[in-house]
């Protein structure tokens, strides 16, 4: 994928919201920087478990945009507690827009170009303290990137093009990989995992809302009881787990949700298998070996 596809792509999301797609979109015709990536609809997850989307998010500087359209001026209070649960969550900064049918344009621009020199401002400040990384599509779902950092975190917001790319942060480089979990090539007793965490016609699965509690629920006929039990009398120690999601770009994405831990307690046949989040971050490690892994 190019920056040009992303690009179009995260502005084809606000399509549908006129006055959104004309804010975003000047702002970032305005900005006229490659090296600086933006987020159209960000989630930011709340430590109570609560997310909330923001318009427009510049993950580099930490800054959100609000487009605040004429049904804004009626939840007033609301929106304000919103921006502080978030500001809160992340330390981010909010730029808010207002703007609707009624609202004079050159007023609206004003305030565009007040955010555009804000962010201008951001970047040569970060830059002038050694502080701003440019932005990289490529290495941002390069497994080297991650094995350097010595770390993934699922607070990141990571995600893979294939399971042989997330599996090759863990000490072992895989050319090919079909497989729903493997070993961890490195700490024993754990695994790496890829399912589906959604209905389909062999798993009912499902992530809950705060990302901390996977529930696995086999379909197969005549296999539920048998993998409940299985997954009771199973000693893996965790399960470093790569989502298999489409991405709000509609591309096919192992993203990292975090080390969970099978909580046999609350496993039964009613309700499923349970795995419940231990860690969003977790290590990662060197190609100690010398030959490459195709596994199918």
């Amino acid at each position: 994928m190019t920056k040009l596809e992303f690009i179009a792509r995260q502005f084809g999301k606000a399509r549908p919201k006129a006055y959104e797609h004309y804010v975003i979109t000047r702002i970032w015709h305005l900005l006229q920087d490659l090296d600086v990536k933006c987020i159209t609809q960000q989630h930011v997850n709340k430590p109570d478990g609560k997310r909330y989307l923001t318009d427009m998010y510049f993950p580099q500087l930490g800054i959100h945009i609000e487009v605040d359209e004429a049904h804004h001026l009626t939840q007033l209070d609301l929106d304000r507690n919103r921006q502080e649960d978030i500001i809160n969550a992340t330390k981010h900064e909010f730029q808010r827009v207002p703007i609707g049918k009624d609202c004079d344009i050159n007023l609206v621009n004003k305030k565009i170009d007040e955010i555009v020199f804000l962010i201008k401002q951001n970047i040569a400040e970060k830059k002038a303290a050694g502080k701003f990384k440019p932005w990289d599509l490529d290495a941002e779902r390069d497994p080297e990137t991650y094995i350097k950092n010595r770390y993934i975190d699922a607070l990141d917001d990571i995600a893979f093009r294939t399971m042989a790319d997330a599996a090759s942060c863990f000490g072992k480089y895989y050319v090919g990989l079909q497989k729903a979990w493997i070993p961890h090539p490195i700490e024993k007793g754990k695994r790496l995992w890829f399912p589906k965490l959604y209905d389909n016609d062999d798993w009912g699965n499902s992530l809950s809302e705060d990302e901390t509690i996977i529930t696995e629920f086999c379909k197969k006929p005549g296999q539920h009881h048998q993998h409940i039990d299985d997954m009771l009398a199973d000693n893996t120690v965790s399960r470093l787990t790569f989502a298999r999601v489409k991405s709000p770009l509609g591309d096919l994405m192992y993203r990292f949700k975090g080390e969970y831990k099978t909580d046999k307690e609350a496993t039964s046949y009613d309700s499923g298998v349970i795995h419940r989040r231990i860690n969003t971050r977790v290590s990662t490690y060197p190609n100690t070996y010398a030959t490459r892994d195709k596994i199918s």
